[in-house]
């Protein structure tokens, strides 16, 4: 009798975990969605987007009580991570609107972590099937759209402009290029994940096809940090599948050796390779010297960055400062900046640790490689953290994917 209300007891947990997925699963089909064409119902968008987040409340809530959540070392780090968030809410908003407006990020930042960061647990492989194979459907449908824009020259105009835009920008059925780029990377990832998963020739020449039209939009579309990752989850999986670290630190040299010379030698080509970044980061590093400790708060820092030169910083009110690590440095102050660096080296030096043991294992190589990538996407866009974007929870979702040293048994 004890036996089997033990496996009644499982049962439900497997069962409620499932349940978890599959809404981040819907959430993120939303997010594909909304960042696409789709996303001039605004108030469809709005309302479905609120019940998403009465939902993820609905979970934290029931597996706080239920002792889901056990304080490690990274849950210990990013709690601490939070406090000093809700110190700069304390401290910086003034109103009732910013007050809501900060703690919707900081709620944001709660189902990151707890939900997305944990949406592996258990069922593992079942999981990671699921995900390539939505994901490598999306992707597929849109770029088949994106690819028949770009070639009769279609321009849809709204609120936002669509296909074809004036200045001659491609940017499919999306509104930014960036987000164009970067969801053709994580199409590339998933498709090689797909593959491991299904052998039926239909299914190989489909997601051979997304990896090809993939290719062909990344360098087809101005989004210079989504072509960056894509080099860098070359590099790294290659290096990693080959076992031959000379090839990382080719790679590594070739980059520090180019960028030290136009550091020093030709700042001018960086600054142009930035794309109005540089402005934007310099701009930042300026202002944070009067708020240091705490920032000016997520609602107010790109008014006060705007506000606070003469200079056009091209794309901060759209993207904000274009560098999630600098974009925590701005909003929340060093001791925030500082916490969410220490996150991230402490889980590097971890899950390198975990790959030596899944050296052999494909599925986890390509998420290690595509977590470095999205990290470095991460020094190029303000998508990781505190952003309700497609980006941070794919990107949340492969942390959780790679943290663990046991993806082959679950």
């Amino acid at each position: 009798m004890e036996l089997n209300k033990y496996v009644d007891i499982i049962d439900k947990k497997m069962d409620f975990n499932m349940f978890r997925f599959y809404v981040v699963m819907f959430y993120l089909i939303f997010s594909f969605s909304y960042i696409s064409i789709f996303g001039e119902l605004t108030t469809l968008v709005s309302i479905f987007n609120y019940l998403f987040y009465l939902v993820f409340i609905g979970i934290f809530v029931y597996e706080f009580i239920t002792n889901k959540y056990k304080i490690d070392f990274y849950t210990g780090i990013f709690i601490l991570f939070l406090m000093s968030t809700c110190v700069t809410m304390y401290l910086n908003s003034y109103s009732l609107g910013e007050y809501i407006n900060e703690i919707k990020f900081i709620v944001l930042g709660l189902f990151q972590f707890f939900i997305f960061f944990n949406a592996f647990d258990g069922n593992k492989q079942i999981k990671l099937k699921i995900l390539s194979s939505v994901i490598l459907f999306i992707c597929f449908v849109s770029h088949i759209f994106s690819i028949i824009i770009y070639i009769f020259k279609i321009r849809f105009v709204f609120n936002k402009i669509y296909g074809i835009h004036y200045n001659g920008s491609f940017t499919g059925i999306y509104d930014n290029e960036n987000i164009l780029g970067i969801i053709c990377f994580i199409g590339i990832v998933f498709s090689f994940i797909f593959l491991s998963y299904y052998k039926g020739i239909i299914f190989k020449q489909i997601a051979i096809i997304n990896i090809v039209l993939s290719i062909i939009m990344l360098f087809l579309v101005n989004a210079r940090s989504a072509v960056i990752a894509f080099l860098v989850f070359c590099f790294v999986f290659t290096a990693i599948t080959f076992k031959k670290k000379w090839i990382m630190i080719s790679f590594i040299s070739i980059v520090s050796i180019v960028s030290l010379y136009l550091l020093f030698f030709d700042m001018d080509i960086i600054i142009k390779l930035l794309n109005g970044r540089y402005e934007i980061w310099e701009q930042v590093l300026h202002v944070i010297k009067d708020r240091v400790l705490f920032g000016y708060s997520k609602t107010d820092s790109i008014t006060v960055l705007i506000d606070s030169t003469i200079r056009f910083l091209s794309g901060a009110m759209e993207g904000g400062t274009h560098n999630t690590f600098l974009d925590i440095l701005l909003s929340y102050g060093s001791i925030a900046f500082t916490l969410f660096g220490l996150f991230i080296a402490v889980y590097l030096i971890k899950t390198y640790k975990v790959l030596l043991k899944n050296i052999n294992d494909y599925n986890y190589i390509v998420l290690y490689s595509a977590m470095l990538s999205f990290l470095f996407i991460g020094m190029f866009e303000s998508v990781l953290i505190y952003t309700p974007s497609l980006i941070g929870i794919i990107f949340w979702m492969i942390l959780g994917y790679v943290k663990s040293n046991n993806s082959k048994s679950q």
